[in-house]
C-alpha cells in the first residue's frame, strides 16, 4: 500500500446533483484521489440516467461493464470512466442495503483491488475545500509520529448555506438516556478553539470519515445491522475495544448540505423525514441493546416518551414508526 495515496467513496441514493457536485469537488483538490468509488444504493430516481448523461458530455467512459463485486451476497456490476485524470469507479447495487452496506460495498472494493493507505467516506451532500485531502493526509502522518493507534480522523463540518457557523466538529453520547448530540452546533467558527477544549466528543461525524484501509478491514466496516444512523458510534466503539483511536482536525474546512442525502435535518422535529425518524429510532434501541444493555430501562422509558410526542402532534406515521422501532429489542 502507498502511504500517500486516498482513495474516496462517495454512496448516492435519490441523490446524483450531489453527487456530480461532490465528485466534482474531489477532482479539484491540490491532492487528488488515487481513485474514486461511486456507489448508487438502488436509487429510486432518474440518478442511474443523469449520471451518465452527465458522464458522457464531461467524462471519458473506459468500459461501462467493467467488471462486478460481490458484497453481503450481492452481485454489483461495475463500471469505469475517468474524470479529471481520476479513475471513477460506478458500482451499481441492486438492493439497497443501507448506509453501512453501501458504505462498505466503495470501501470492500478499493481494499480488494486498490492500493491506497487510506479511504475517504464522504456523504454525497459535502464539498471539499481544494486543500482537504492533502491536509487531511498530511493530518494523518502527523498524528501516526505521536500515536500510532490514532487511525480514523473526523473534521470540522460547517453549514454549507452559511459557512461561517459549525454544523459539527464531532458527536457527544449519552449513553444513560441513549441521546447524541453535535457538539458546536450553531456555534461560530471563531468559538472553535474554545468549544474544543470545553466539550467532550465522542465520536466522529460519519458524513466524512478518514479511516486507514487496514483499520477498516480488521473493524469489518460498518455495522450493517444499522440501516441508517448510528454507524460511526457503533465503529468508534468497536475501535475503543481493539485500542484504536481517532482525532478530529480542523485543519481544512468540510461544507456539508444538512440532511441533503436523506432528506433528514435536526434543526426541528417537523424538519425530520419519517423516514429517517424511524431509523434513529430503531438504531438508537439497536446501538444500546448492543453495548450498553444495564440502561435498556432508563432508554426504554425515553422511548414511551417519542411516542407519546408524536402522538400528541398527531403525526401517526412517525407514532407508528416509533412503535415499530421496537422490535429490534426482540430480534436476535
Amino acid at each position: 500500500m502507498n502511504d500517500l495515496d486516498v482513495s474516496a467513496v462517495i454512496l448516492n441514493y435519490n441523490s446524483i446533483t450531489d453527487t456530480i457536485n461532490c465528485l466534482v469537488s474531489l477532482s479539484q483538490q491540490t491532492l487528488k484521489p488515487r481513485e474514486i468509488v461511486v456507489v448508487d444504493n438502488k436509487s429510486t430516481d432518474s440518478s442511474i440516467n443523469v449520471l451518465w448523461e452527465w458522464v458522457k458530455n464531461n467524462a471519458v467512459i473506459i468500459n461501462e461493464e467493467y467488471g462486478s463485486i460481490k458484497h453481503s451476497n450481492v452481485d454489483c456490476k461495475v463500471s469505469l470512466f475517468v474524470f479529471e485524470k481520476i479513475d471513477i469507479y460506478f458500482i451499481k447495487s441492486p438492493v439497497n442495503g443501507g448506509y453501512a452496506f453501501g458504505n462498505n460495498l466503495g470501501a470492500n472494493y478499493i481494499c480488494k483491488y486498490g492500493e491506497s493507505k487510506l479511504i475517504l467516506l464522504a456523504n454525497p451532500d459535502v464539498l471539499f475545500s481544494t486543500d482537504s485531502i492533502e491536509k487531511l493526509r498530511n493530518e494523518y502522518i502527523s498524528v501516526q509520529k505521536k500515536d500510532k493507534q490514532v487511525k480514523i480522523i473526523g473534521v470540522q463540518l460547517v453549514y454549507l448555506d452559511d459557512p461561517e457557523k459549525i454544523q459539527a466538529i464531532g458527536g457527544s453520547f449519552n449513553k444513560l438516556w441513549g441521546v447524541c448530540k453535535h457538539v458546536g452546533r450553531q456555534q461560530n467558527v471563531s468559538d472553535l478553539d474554545f468549544i474544543k477544549e470545553s466539550v467532550r466528543v465522542d465520536y466522529p461525524i460519519g458524513a466524512c470519515l478518514l479511516i486507514e484501509s487496514e483499520c477498516f478491514i480488521e473493524l469489518g466496516g460498518l455495522n450493517e445491522a444499522y440501516f441508517l444512523y448510528y454507524e460511526e458510534l457503533d465503529l468508534i466503539t468497536r475501535a475503543a475495544k481493539k485500542k484504536i483511536k481517532f482525532t478530529i482536525t480542523n485543519s481544512t474546512t468540510i461544507y456539508h448540505k444538512e440532511g441533503g442525502s436523506i432528506g433528514s435535518s435536526s434543526k426541528s422535529f417537523d424538519a425530520v423525514s419519517s423516514i429517517s425518524d424511524k431509523y434513529l429510532l430503531q438504531s438508537r434501541l439497536l446501538f444500546i441493546k448492543r453495548y450498553y444493555p444495564q440502561y435498556l430501562f432508563t432508554n426504554l422509558m425515553v422511548h414511551i416518551f417519542y411516542i407519546l410526542k408524536r402522538l400528541w402532534v398527531r403525526d401517526f406515521v412517525k407514532t407508528w414508526n416509533a412503535i415499530r422501532a421496537l422490535k429490534v429489542l426482540v430480534k436476535s
